[in-house]
């Protein structure tokens, strides 16, 4: 694990590696995560990855990004779907 950062509400975010690859990085990669920009502070070393990541992502149209009209988590869960 690294680039923890503490958050409100008691939170931690960290990245999370398993066998060398960061999991939350192939997430993204594959479509089934996207960037939450807020929380890319305290991962100054991949945060480009990420960004590429999601958009190759959204350009192939993996997962999430095969919706007609896909909707980001934090949009969904302020009700705004």
């Amino acid at each position: 694990m690294s680039a923890t950062l503490q958050l409100g509400h008691e939170r931690t975010v960290a990245e999370i590696y398993s066998g060398g690859t960061s999991v939350g990085l192939q997430l993204v990669r594959e479509g089934y995560a996207v960037v939450y920009h807020r929380y890319l502070d305290g991962c100054s070393e991949s945060e480009d990855q990420y960004i590429a990541a999601e958009e190759e992502a959204r350009t192939q149209r993996l997962n999430f990004w095969s919706q007609s009209n896909p909707v980001m988590p934090w949009e969904y869960r302020r009700g705004k779907q």
